[in-house]
């Protein structure tokens, strides 16, 4: 989401997403082809974790940016109100 709402460290986000994910995920391959079923489920609850850390922080982030943007906005429209322009 960082990358996504802002132009900055779109590389550096995208490479921390691929580093928590696919060594997970190429794991779960790797342990389906050797019959590791205990590796396999283990591969598969960590990119679930994974997956729902990245959404829980996109979501927080949002809500930081959202957050911050109605506290610069509440006072851009008091300023101009003081200036009695209206928005």
């Amino acid at each position: 989401m960082l990358s996504l709402t802002t132009a900055k460290s779109g590389a550096l986000i995208g490479v921390l997403v691929s580093v928590t994910t696919i060594p997970a995920a190429a794991n779960i391959g790797v342990a389906f082809v050797y019959g590791d079923w205990s590796s396999w489920r283990g591969s598969q609850q960590q990119l679930i974790i994974n997956i729902i850390g990245i959404h829980v922080a996109g979501v927080l982030t949002l809500l930081v940016q959202r957050a911050l943007y109605a506290r610069r906005r509440a006072a851009h429209t008091a300023r101009m109100q003081a200036r009695g322009i209206k928005t």
